[in-house]
């Protein structure tokens, strides 16, 4: 049975519990501190941006050489564009290129090629044919075989300026009289510059034209694969040939018209020159303010007629170990009128800070070689929220990337040939803001005094004591009503 002094203590005893549990939560709790977002004078430098036209949601630059020989991290992580309230605007970094796309329709004249006699000479298969206005083709081998199947009609067809075809083919259109019946076949296309060597483009392509009641299937077009490039696909003579199927007679081909197409890629680079300075040993190091990814590296010696035999190493920072690039022989030969230079040496995105060419069995006297840096320009793409003037900043060492995925930040609109966006260019006056400093790691600052921690043992001691005192009252009473 429990007394009611007995129920007291024991209730005094769960309080302090209560109580010391409760303290030792509240200073063990960590405190939750955002990270505070960066200003103006969060880093080095900035630029004014000048924006090419009005009331855009959006903008583009290329980064300039001097943001990234200044910036302190290679991936420019510390770049960040502010309105006109020092407010962060949303923005994607991404390699700048432009995309163009050109088509042309090509018509063809179209030359029906009766065959007028196949035969074996020498183990090889030859077949001749001949069109009304006197052309001759001979066609040897595999590619005669194919001519000489049965059900079998053949088409010279020839671009209507008798040139070769500006842009490559990628689909010809044929076209037959209208049929009383279903018409299938397989049509089969060859290219040649001279009409006498041929080279197989595309084999066995379906001709359809069926019809089911009111319903037509008209199967017309010959596609040409991608991966057929160069001469083959902008040939100047085609010979197309058109089998029917199940022996029957092929459709007769009354017109031919292709389609021409291409796609081309061009890409912005930055170039950087770096700093020469002989060494002890002759040789020569070449510097840039910070260490950059590289594409490639071009060399340019200024005397005429010279070859010059190098060693080319680097590195990534202003010490370590130099690694090889291999041996480079460098030149520049003229010769009437026309010059002639070496070619650079490919880096495929290697950091470099420093490049050491060392001469071998030869000496650049007093002009040593010109070396420049060349890597992919990047856009950067800006929402334009707030107000003008913007400002490009970078130059932080404790900035991290805030860079969206551009088809994030531009919400589905075709990112294909960004030059569709306005442009916006950078001022070439640059300000200081928070100076050098903001390029290398903020100092470290003395820890603060720890008091939660020595609160915190004050408690634990004090805790325990009370709870010391409680159990040894507790005691007490028990052996006492014991007695």
């Amino acid at each position: 049975m429990i007394t009611g002094k007995k129920a007291a203590l024991r209730c005094k005893w769960h309080t302090g519990a209560v109580f010391l549990a409760a303290v030792l939560v509240s200073v063990t709790t960590p405190s939750r501190a955002d990270t505070p977002a960066k200003t103006l004078n969060d880093f080095n430098q900035g630029a004014e941006l000048q924006l090419q036209a009005e009331n855009s949601p959006f903008y583009r630059l290329t980064v300039p050489d001097n943001v990234w020989l200044n910036s302190a991290w290679p991936d420019l992580r510390d770049i960040r564009i502010f309105d006109s309230t020092g407010t962060p605007v949303p923005m994607s970094l991404t390699v700048a290129k432009q995309i163009k796309d050109e088509s042309t329709r090509i018509r063809f004249v179209i030359y029906p090629l009766s065959q007028s006699r196949a035969e074996e000479q020498d183990g090889h298969r030859k077949i001749r044919l001949k069109a009304d206005n006197g052309t001759e083709l001979t066609i040897y081998n595999d590619n005669a075989d194919s001519l000489a199947r049965p059900s079998t009609a053949t088409y010279l067809l020839v671009p209507d300026n008798k040139q070769q075809l500006p842009l490559p083919l990628r689909e010809v259109t044929l076209n037959w009289p209208q049929q009383a019946g279903n018409i299938q076949a397989k049509a089969s296309l060859f290219s040649s510059d001279d009409k006498q060597n041929w080279s197989p483009v595309i084999l066995n392509v379906p001709l359809m034209d069926l019809k089911s009641g009111e319903d037509v299937l008209l199967a017309q077009q010959i596609k040409i694969p991608d991966y057929i490039r160069g001469d083959e696909s902008r040939a100047k003579y085609w010979l197309l040939s058109v089998t029917g199927d199940n022996n029957l007679a092929p459709p007769k081909i009354t017109t031919a018209e292709g389609i021409g197409s291409r796609t081309t890629e061009r890409r912005e680079v930055n170039r950087f020159d770096f700093t020469p300075e002989a060494d002890t040993d002759g040789s020569m190091i070449y510097s840039l303010p910070n260490s950059q990814n590289l594409s490639r590296l071009d060399f340019r010696i200024e005397q005429e007629n010279t070859v010059l035999p190098v060693r080319a190493e680097y590195r990534s920072g202003t010490e370590g170990n130099w690694l090889p690039l291999g041996n480079k022989v460098l030149y520049s030969l003229v010769s009437d009128d026309a010059e002639n230079r070496n070619s650079s040496i490919r880096l495929n995105d290697l950091p470099v800070r420093q490049i050491r060419l060392t001469a071998i069995n030869s000496s650049w006297r007093d002009s040593p070689p010109k070396v420049t840096g060349v890597k992919d320009a990047q856009y950067l793409t800006f929402n334009a929220q707030g107000s003008a003037p913007y400002l490009l900043v970078w130059g932080a060492h404790d900035a991290s990337a805030a860079f969206l995925p551009l088809s994030q930040l531009l919400l589905g609109n075709n990112l294909d040939n960004q030059d569709a966006i306005p442009r916006a260019d950078v001022s070439e006056k640059v300000v200081t803001l928070g100076g050098e400093a903001k390029l290398l790691p903020a100092p470290e600052t003395p820890p603060p005094f720890a008091w939660k921690t020595w609160l915190l043992w004050g408690v634990l001691v004090a805790g325990v004591a009370i709870l010391g005192f409680f159990a040894v009252r507790l005691l007490k009473e028990v052996k006492t009503e014991q007695k």
